[in-house]
């Protein structure tokens, strides 16, 4: 082989590895802003439902005013809980 005909297939060789590693380039580039749009997207979801949720927090909550509603419900509760357990 002459001299010119090495340096041509090198440089054709050359030329091909860099389009292969462009196109996986841009491939992989083109899937990390899919995948943080997505990220972001499902980001926001969750921001939404715990601002949501906070904004419905304080309604759907009954508090305890007093002590003796405190008793009365942890007395309901234990008797249910065992009642529940003996009759499956």
């Amino acid at each position: 082989m002459s001299e010119r005909s090495k340096l041509l297939q090198s440089r054709n060789h050359w030329k091909q590895k860099a389009i292969d590693r462009g196109k996986t380039e841009r491939a992989q580039r083109k899937e990390i802003d899919r995948i943080k749009t997505e990220r972001d997207k499902f980001k926001n979801k969750v921001k939404a439902a715990k601002a949501e949720r906070q904004k419905r927090s304080p309604q759907a909550v009954v508090g305890v005013q007093n002590k003796t509603d405190l008793v009365h419900l942890a007395l309901r509760l234990f008797l249910f809980a065992r009642i529940g357990r003996i009759f499956p």
